[in-house]
Formats: C-alpha cells, structure tokens, sequence
C-alpha cells in the first residue's frame, strides 16, 4: 500500500512512532490531512486484529488518544508505513539503486561502495560534496550508526583501504542518537587462548525472536577463528538482513 506519509519518513531517521500521534492532535500540522488520509485508507478489519494482538501494549501506553481504535490505528499504521520503507530499502539495495553513478560519479566502484578519504570523519553520517550521506547498517536501527562510527574513526587509514557504502534515501537529513549501556560479564581470552575443540552457542532474544549463533573454531599456526551471525526472525525476513561478524585472534609463536 503507498501511504502519503511514506515520503516523508523514507527520507528522515525519526520513527513515524514518535510524532503520529502529535500530528494527529495538531489539526492545523501540515500533515494532518495526510495522517487521516492514511487512516482512512486502513481496513477496519485490520485494526480490530492488530488491537486483539496488542491489546494489552496498547492499554499500558500511556498515549495522547483516548480512543483505543483511533490509537490502534496509528499504531498499525507506523508499522505498516515502517515496513513499507525496509522492504524498499531492501530492494534498491539489491537493485544497486542508492545515488552512486549519479551523484558519485568516479568515487564508487563496481559494487557501488565509495572510497573514504584519509580526512573524513564520521559523525552518523559522512559529507560527500557537501552533502551529508547516512551510513547503510546491516539492520533497521539508526542508532547503531553511532557506535559504528566510533570505530570507523578510530581506523588508521594509512593501513587500511576503506570503502562504504551509502543508505540509498537518507540524505541531508536530521540525526537522531539514542543511547544505552549493555553490560555483560568479560570474555576470558586465556580460555579461548588454549581452545583445542569448537566452542559454539546460541541465544534468543524471546521478545522479537531474533537468534544469534556463534562459534570459536581453533585451527593451526596458533589462530581461533571467530564466527557471528544474528538471524532475524521470520517475520522480519523481509524487512531486514542479517549481521554477520567474522574474526581471526592470532597468538604470538611461543
């Protein structure tokens, strides 16, 4: 379904989830009529399933609209219009249709990934002339940008050739970083120092599904190879890829 409302967000980081409700209130915001065009356009049948599903998260907001089908509405309409720009995300991607040729002109290569200058500085985002470009992320999680960032300066590019690739629709658009600590108990390196066989594991998060393996596989010349991958579940298939990390710890001969 093409929402009215699906431009507006493809191009911006900020959730329809954080201002629909906002926009709804505001009769003389410039996209309220937009909202309840939208609305309108959504089966009343289908609010009435999504509201059974999420009754009790519906309930427990405490939102800005007191009607609980009014409130299910825009809520199933952000989620609609959010899917609506992964799946699109996803297919220009595969279609190899983020600015590139036309923009870029001789800064990409065959792949469409562009090559970072040594003076660059990534702050969520990077300027290419004199537009500011978001960084493409694995998932569908601006935030994560941030971090990634952080280690992106933190390369000495003198060493390393380093080549990016753009979010084929966030461009000049407004930041927003959100920020939370995860703590969790250290890894023991003398324990994977001395691996002699697999060491393997899997965990799910229960509340989206997503399952994450991974797997220390020692080998010979003193290395332990390092595995990750996290899975969305099945009903993000659609919506996002997966995250894949792959390292080598290489020991000192002794």
């Amino acid at each position: 379904m093409d929402f009215k409302l699906k431009k507006y967000f493809a191009c911006d980081v900020l959730s329809p989830l954080l201002i629909l409700e906002d926009i709804y209130n505001n009769k003389n915001h410039t996209l309220h009529e937009l909202l309840l065009e939208d609305m309108d356009s959504i089966p009343i049948e289908d609010v009435l399933k999504y509201y059974h599903k999420n009754e009790e998260k519906i309930n427990f907001f405490n939102h800005k609209v007191s009607d609980k089908m009014i409130y299910s509405k825009i809520m199933l309409l952000c989620e609609l219009i959010s899917n609506s720009i992964y799946e699109d995300r996803l297919k220009a991607l595969l279609n190899n249709e983020p600015y590139t040729k036309k923009e870029f002109k001789d800064l990409h290569d065959d792949e469409n990934l562009i090559q970072v200058n040594k003076t660059s500085k990534f702050h969520d985002s990077i300027v290419i002339n004199n537009n500011r470009y978001g960084l493409c992320l694995p998932l569908n999680a601006f935030n994560s940008s941030y971090w990634i960032s952080q280690e992106l300066n933190g390369l000495n590019l003198d060493d390393i050739d380093l080549k990016i690739r753009v979010d084929p629709f966030l461009k000049n658009f407004s930041s927003l970083i959100l920020k939370s600590t995860v703590f969790s108990a250290p890894l023991n390196w003398e324990d994977i120092r001395f691996l002699k066989n697999n060491l393997k594991g899997q965990f799910k998060d229960y509340r989206t599904d997503v399952v994450t393996e991974y797997l220390w596989h020692p080998r010979k010349r003193n290395e332990i190879v390092f595995t990750c991958e996290e899975l969305p579940s099945e009903d993000e298939i659609n919506l996002r890829g997966s995250r894949y990390f792959h390292a080598i710890f290489a020991m000192p001969s002794t």
